[in-house]
C-alpha cells in the first residue's frame, strides 16, 4: 500500500500518510501543497493505491484537463476523512477514479 497526504493538519492525513505506511513498511508519497495536475503525476509515477483528503481534492483531480482514469487506475482507496461526502460526488469519485471511497 503507498499513501498520499496534502498535510497533517487532519488526523486522517496522519493516519494515511504516516501511520499506516510506517506501520505497513510501506512507501508515503507526500505533497508540500495541493496540486492536481502534480497529484495526478505523483499518482502515476508512484503507482500510488491509497489517498486522503476532502472531496474536493478529488473533484479538482477529475475536473483536470490531464486526468485520464488510466493515470489514477493504481488507486484502491479513497479517505476522505470526517468529511460528509455528497452522493454524487460518491457516485462520480467511484466510477472515474475507480477506488473504494470511505469516510
Amino acid at each position: 500500500m503507498r499513501a498520499h497526504a496534502r498535510s497533517f493538519g487532519n488526523v486522517s492525513y496522519l493516519l494515511h500518510g504516516v501511520l499506516a505506511p510506517a506501520a505497513l513498511s510501506a512507501k508515503a508519497v507526500l505533497m508540500k501543497r495541493w496540486d492536481p495536475e502534480a497529484a495526478l503525476q505523483a499518482i502515476e509515477d508512484e503507482q500510488v493505491t491509497s489517498t486522503a483528503g476532502p472531496p474536493k481534492f478529488f473533484i479538482d483531480l477529475m475536473d483536470d484537463p490531464a486526468f485520464d482514469p488510466e493515470r489514477v487506475a493504481s488507486l484502491r482507496l479513497i479517505s476522505c476523512g470526517d468529511t460528509a461526502m455528497a452522493p454524487a460526488f460518491a457516485q462520480r469519485a467511484g466510477r472515474e477514479l475507480g477506488a473504494r471511497l470511505e469516510r
